[in-house]
């Protein structure tokens, strides 16, 4: 688990379980850097209140899903990198361009039953990933999401999307 990318898996993996999402929301994508990005009124506003707000609900829910069991153990990040796609200025309502990656997995073990969690989006930028969505785009209420749960390890991706 020696990539960049691992190695931000390998700690919001350790931060979720520690129910630090103080740490988690540093991976989060900038938000600096989503107010370059984003083409919509107010960014600042969507960032804070939907995309932070977001992602500090799924840490949550990720949390309580993956200690309901006992204490899982990470045993490898799966990623596909054949899904990340160049997504263009103009899609997604974005002035500029960025790279996404899809459906990135924990495969974790409780003894000898392995189970999967995928992480919904992430976007590089200026060469490093960042989280942007765990589990979901917009809010169903106030309770976080968990995205593509999976016995086994399930599979990466699938690509598309933004």
């Amino acid at each position: 688990m020696g990539s960049p990318l691992n190695t931000r898996m390998v700690n919001l993996w350790a931060d979720i379980l520690s129910n630090n999402t103080r740490q988690a929301d540093v991976m989060l994508f900038p938000e600096a850097a989503y107010e370059k990005l984003k083409a919509i009124p107010y960014p600042e506003s969507d960032y804070v209140n939907r995309l932070l707000y977001l992602f500090n609900l799924d840490i949550g829910a990720y949390r309580q899903f993956l200690l309901a069991r006992g204490s899982p153990v990470l045993l490898r990040v799966v990623t596909s990198p054949q899904d990340a796609q160049w997504i263009p200025a103009g899609a997604c309502y974005n002035k500029i361009g960025y790279w996404h990656l899809p459906g990135v997995r924990f495969v974790y073990h409780y003894g000898s039953t392995v189970d999967s969690v995928g992480v919904l989006s992430m976007i590089s930028w200026r060469g490093l990933w960042y989280f942007i969505h765990l589990g979901q785009y917009t809010a169903t209420g106030h309770v976080g999401q968990i995205y593509d749960y999976a016995q086994g390890p399930g599979v990466p991706g699938p690509p598309g999307s933004c």
